[in-house]
């Protein structure tokens, strides 16, 4: 057994105290978004220490509003998806948990699009 975890998610240090960090299920699909207002789609995993999570296959999420056909005033919202770092060679990438605002679960339909994505 690992003495430096407890069962609570956390994992603690004994000169600094306790940090919490939330347990992520390996392979999830999650959206993360990052400091600087990036939204990306993808199966992630955390590192063992908690710093920093692997994005797999990650695809940027953009949401935009655009005004409705019918000039009424009302504005419909639009989701499109882009790469994400396409330049990479590797679509596994390691990114510091400190650049990163939050990580939730999208909406079922984005997973579903997700899933239903080539990433290669």
């Amino acid at each position: 057994m690992n003495n430096d975890y407890d069962r609570e998610g956390r994992i603690v240090i004994p000169q600094e105290g306790v940090i919490e960090i939330p347990v992520v299920e390996v392979g999830a699909v999650k959206l993360v978004v990052f400091l600087n207002g990036e939204q990306v789609l993808a199966e992630i995993s955390e590192s063992m220490d908690g710093k920093s999570i692997t994005l797999t296959n990650p695809i940027g999420v953009l949401v935009s509003a655009v005004e409705d056909a019918n000039d009424d005033g009302d504005y419909k919202t639009t989701v499109s998806y882009g790469s994400w770092l396409p330049l990479a060679a590797d679509r596994s990438i390691v990114v510091e948990r400190s650049s990163i605002i939050t990580i939730c679960d999208p909406i079922q339909s984005l997973v579903e699009s997700y899933l239903g994505e080539d990433h290669g």
